[in-house]
């Protein structure tokens, strides 16, 4: 393996050989895992109606699985058709607008952009990829003659080279460049395959070598080893703070960690709110000061960032940048202007924002400092949506709207931000058409009032977001941000009204379902399965009992919408005592199940707080579930019933822990009577089917 020593020294550091041993194991796994993808990467091909790059992944895959591999003219040839195929994905993500571009076709640019870098780690610094001659456009199906004529382009470059460099060549073959300048070339086209593509979903065990994220990471690591550059820090930002918030500016609600109770109420209210101490525990309140200590760990990633004073500006573009370039250029450079009180030079330096970019999923190191705010929704299909917002002071986000629940987490730095309500919207002269329909035409830090002369009617909710503060923002609710300072914040954006419910607790969730119920008189099946879930939860080695309903008996359908259409539909098939599983037989066992939990309720309202509800467990079951039982189940069941625990605790499961034991009770009692009524509905509808017989 090559190897770079440091400045004098003679050996290698012992962290940088480790970092590059570690990225050489990988890349050699890694290109050994190629040969069990062809089926995979053949399927994706064909998907796409890729002929000439089905042929050329033919050739690409005998290369591989020669024995004698790595011959030079196969390495250069290989070199030359990969290229050939990720620069074919590239050209056809701008064939459509990027909402409506193939999946395929990402996951094509991403697979392809993983086996050019790892060839290209694999590549001998004295020799110079065959790229140059790759600057024709690909058609998007290239035909045998095409094809052909690549390869023989391949050839040619590779008569050029001296029988003496191929032999240097064949040597060095599969052990990695050292090569810094090679290292950050893989690197960042690995980024732009994760920016712009979609990862290739083989078997698990595949999956688990086959994985892009992780060689970049790697890379990464080996690259900040050996180059000065890429592990040396910043300048500190200016010590200027915001020390004194005008009065004008503090006219958003401030809340100190709300319980989830308390937080519903907020969201109901639909007005923005400020929730202090809530943050304290991510690690990146504690380790992260500035964003050059963001370095070491992203530094040579490349990552878009938006250069001029806004999107809507006409000087306004986007450059492909390290974030190591992009902080030394843009929060550097202000920040060594602001030490030499350089005045008018610090208005020169044009603005640069890395702007709404999923930065923790690109680097996935990055995530174990950020931590989801339980008033956000974290549910079995995925989490919330995360971006990053970085940059100097002065960068502005103009007045737009979003879709969707926001919550900006103020992690680094301080912003100022102006804030409308959704009946402001007249005033603030929304774009008509075009991309930015979600965003107003008023500048309003200097409105032209001529052309937007309503604009003086609007009336905004203004503050100053802290580090370490979440800013709630409501869907719809027009904001303007300005940063007054360096700046990190994170925003994670919930997408539904269901999912915001469902992150606010088990009361929460009912209140949800039985809303649903009352107004549109269905019930959505995830959502009752979810509610299911977190009841059992609440009643300790009972409710593992209850649970087990799901796991023996299998969930309902992931794809269902309501329990109504889900009946019908296995009645409709013949399918409703299907084995070993029907979503029908689940129901049933559910449903059974949910008559005891509202009985044992209405019991459990009228005892004292600090009553063992032991006996109203008992009286529950042997209304409802002990007639189904078979005599071991009883007995399982009747010494799960003896561990449940006194009214005040099991309330405290079901409701806030900050909540009063008094205003938990009536909790409780406004449950069991949702309950009923969705028990009610359900025991029609398997009546009608003459669905209770089922075994």
């Amino acid at each position: 393996m090559e190897t770079k020593h440091n400045k004098g020294n003679e050996d290698t550091s012992s962290s940088e050989i480790s970092c590059l041993d570690r990225l050489q194991e990988l890349v050699q796994a890694q290109i050994k895992a190629i040969c069990k993808l062809e089926s995979d990467i053949n399927g994706l091909l064909q998907s796409v109606n890729a002929i000439g790059a089905l042929e050329l992944y033919s050739f690409i895959s005998s290369c591989v699985k020669n024995p004698r591999f790595p011959q030079i003219k196969d390495f250069i040839k290989m070199m030359e058709a990969v290229f050939t195929i990720k620069e074919l994905a590239h050209e056809k993500l701008y064939e459509w607008y990027w909402k409506d571009v193939p999946l395929a076709w990402r996951t094509v640019f991403h697979t392809f952009s993983h086996l050019y870098a790892m060839l290209l780690l694999v590549t001998p610094r004295t020799f110079d990829p065959p790229t140059p001659c790759l600057s024709q456009k690909s058609s998007s199906v290239e035909s045998h003659s095409t094809v052909q004529s690549k390869i023989s382009i391949a050839k040619d470059c590779l008569e050029q080279i001296s029988k003496r460099q191929k032999g240097e060549i064949v040597d060095q073959i599969l052990h990695l460049s050292c090569d810094e300048h090679r290292l950050r070339q893989a690197l960042h086209i690995m980024d732009k395959g994760i920016m712009m593509g979609k990862p290739l979903r083989t078997s698990n065990t595949n999956q688990k070598v086959w994985d892009l994220f992780s060689l970049a990471s790697v890379t990464h690591a080996a690259l900040v080893a050996i180059s000065p550059q890429a592990s040396c820090t910043v300048l500190s930002p200016s010590s200027e703070l915001v020390t004194r918030i005008d009065d004008e500016f503090r006219e958003v609600e401030r809340v100190s960690a709300p319980s989830l109770t308390e937080f519903l109420r907020i969201v109901q209210a639909g007005a923005p709110v400020i929730i202090t101490d809530a943050m304290n525990h991510w690690p990146a309140r504690q380790t992260w000061k500035q964003l050059s200590d963001l370095l070491p760990i992203s530094g040579e990633r490349l990552v878009p960032v938006e250069v001029g004073s806004t999107y809507l500006h006409q000087q306004w573009s986007q450059e492909m940048m390290s974030l190591r370039q992009f902080t030394e250029r843009f929060i550097n450079t202000i920040n060594r202007h602001d030490s030499q009180k350089s005045g008018g030079l610090k208005d020169q330096v044009p603005v640069g924002y890395l702007a709404q970019h999923p930065l923790f999923e690109q680097v996935p190191e990055l995530k174990q400092f950020v931590v989801t705010p339980d008033y956000c929704y974290v549910g079995e299909e995925g989490v919330v949506e995360v971006n990053a917002w970085l940059g100097p002071e002065g960068t502005v986000s103009p007045t737009h709207q979003d879709p969707h629940h926001n919550f900006l987490c103020q992690v680094i730095g301080t912003k100022r931000l102006h804030l409308y309500a959704i009946n402001q919207t007249q005033f603030l002269y929304p774009f008509e058409n075009g991309m930015h329909t979600n965003s107003s035409q008023v500048d309003i830090e200097c409105p032209d009032l001529d052309r937007f002369p309503l604009f003086t009617k609007a009336r905004a909710k203004r503050c100053v977001l802290h580090a370490g503060e979440i800013l709630y923002i409501p869907p719809k609710y027009w904001h303007h941000v300005r940063a007054l300072t360096e700046s990190l914040s994170a925003d994670l954006l919930e997408q539904t009204k269901a999912q915001i419910h469902a992150a606010l607790g088990r009361p929460c969730r009912l209140i949800l379902l039985s809303e649903e119920f009352s107004t549109q008189n269905r019930i959505d099946g995830r959502i009752y399965i979810q509610h299911f879930k977190d009841i059992s939860g609440m009643l300790g080695q009972l409710g593992m009992h209850l649970y087990s309903i799901l796991n023996t008996h299998g969930c309902l359908h992931a794809d269902m919408r309501t329990l109504d259409e889900l009946v019908m539909f296995e009645v409709k098939n013949n399918c409703t005592n299907t084995k070993p599983k029907s979503a029908s037989r689940t129901l049933l066992r559910l449903h059974r199940a949910l008559e005891f939990i509202y009985h044992f309720m209405d019991r459990l309202h009228d005892l004292n707080p600090k009553d063992s509800a032991v006996t109203a467990g008992h009286e529950a079951y042997k209304a409802t579930l002990h007639q189904h039982h078979s005599w071991i189940i009883r007995q399982t069941v009747s010494v799960a019933l003896r561990t449940l625990d006194n009214k005040e605790n099991l309330i405290s499961r079901v409701s806030s822990t900050s909540e009063p034991v008094s205003e938990g009770s009536q909790t409780l009692k406004r449950l069991s009577e949702d309950l009923r009524a969705i028990w009610e509905h359900v025991d029609r509808l398997l009546h009608e089917f003459d669905l209770h017989r089922l075994p």
